[in-house]
């Protein structure tokens, strides 16, 4: 299967376990990604997700024209 870039993690907090990502296309919970990092990628599973402190099971990007 073919990667799709889905956003890019602008914070993390790893007392947490956190990430903090700017979408570019849908996520849901259940859906595993890639992260990419310096030394190396690994997957991950989402658990679950919050928009604006509301938990949620999908997420969408936001089109700014």
């Amino acid at each position: 299967m073919a990667d799709t870039k889905v956003g890019k993690v602008t914070h993390y907090y790893d007392k947490l376990g956190v990430a903090v990502v700017e979408l570019s296309s849908a996520l849901a919970v259940g859906d595993v990604v890639k992260i990419t990092v310096h030394d190396g990628e690994f997957e991950q599973k989402i658990d679950s997700m919050q928009v604006e402190h509301e938990q949620v099971e999908k997420a969408k990007f936001l089109a700014i024209v």
